[in-house]
């Protein structure tokens, strides 16, 4: 709805419009935006890096917990007369700890094998519309949220203008709308 016919200031040339129509107006341009070679890019770069992140913490918590895995080793060799709890109590961390250690180990595999092209994030963007689809109603207002700042709609153009947040987003935009 026009907000100066809601506030019955003035009248508007086109006191409302298709909704649906407006949702594909803002669906299509950051369908549009996410394509941008330097917004794949940067993507690409910031997913690498994350993944680069979690590596390391998980290697950082592997090297933790082999620690913990050789103390309670040692401790166990050290016991002379251990009491049957003790050593019980000792044996579960010690196997909690090598299969905690063997998962770490896993998905460090699984971590160092993930190599992100641009083809595959071209690919994972392209297919938007999968994603979006699958969101609810709830999920798809929070992801706009996130990205768009406004949106517009000039009654004597028809045109729907998008503005994101991002200040990034924004200059592309406005150079991927110079085209």
């Amino acid at each position: 709805m026009c907000l100066r016919a809601q506030q019955r200031r003035e009248d508007c040339a086109t006191r409302s419009v298709s909704a649906p129509a407006v949702e594909e107006a803002v669906v299509e341009s950051i369908r549009r935006i996410s394509i941008h070679p330097r917004v794949l890019e940067k993507t690409l770069r910031l997913v690498r890096q994350r993944l680069a992140e979690k590596t390391s913490r998980l290697r950082e918590e592997l090297k933790s917990v082999q620690h913990k895995v050789k103390n309670l080793k040692s401790q166990l060799a050290r016991l002379r007369e251990p009491g049957p709890a003790r050593e019980s109590d000792l044996n579960g961390q010690l196997a909690s700890g090598e299969a905690r250690a063997a998962e770490l180990k896993r998905e460090l595999l699984i971590r160092e094998r993930e190599r992100l092209d641009e083809r595959e994030l071209r690919r994972m963007i392209e297919s938007f519309d999968e994603l979006w689809k699958a969101l609810n109603i709830e999920e798809q207002s929070r992801f706009v949220r996130q990205l768009i700042e406004k949106v517009g709609y000039d009654g004597r153009t028809c045109k729907v203008t998008v503005s994101f947040k991002s200040a990034n987003t924004k200059e592309l935009c406005q150079k991927g709308e110079a085209r």
